[in-house]
């Protein structure tokens, strides 16, 4: 095989491999990543100061983010074990910030 048919190859199968990788999700991770934020969700929602709060949940590629604002580092530390209490095994970012 010349360099030539060898460096086509080797660019058509990069453009698949990035073409692939910004596909959506399929129906059964998208399925997990729902699960998982409502799992979230809920084991944030039992907690009654936490509850007041304005908070978000998402769950991307498996790692699960929070946002929002929470009023003490208090609060700040039940999230943290809470979404890692319900996430299982997966990854949690806590993005609270304090309120000012």
């Amino acid at each position: 095989m010349s360099g030539y048919v060898k460096m086509g190859l080797a660019m058509a199968l990069s453009s698949a491999v990035s073409l692939y990788s910004a596909l959506p999700a399929s129906a059964a991770e998208t399925e997990q990543a729902g699960s998982l934020t409502a799992a979230v969700r809920t084991e944030i929602g039992k907690s009654a100061a936490l509850r007041a709060n304005h908070l978000s949940v998402e769950t991307i590629g498996g790692v699960v983010y929070v946002r929002g604002v929470v009023d003490t580092e208090t609060e700040r530390a039940e999230v943290r074990a809470a979404a890692g209490k319900a996430a299982g095994g997966a990854k949690v970012i806590n993005l609270t910030e304090l309120a000012e």
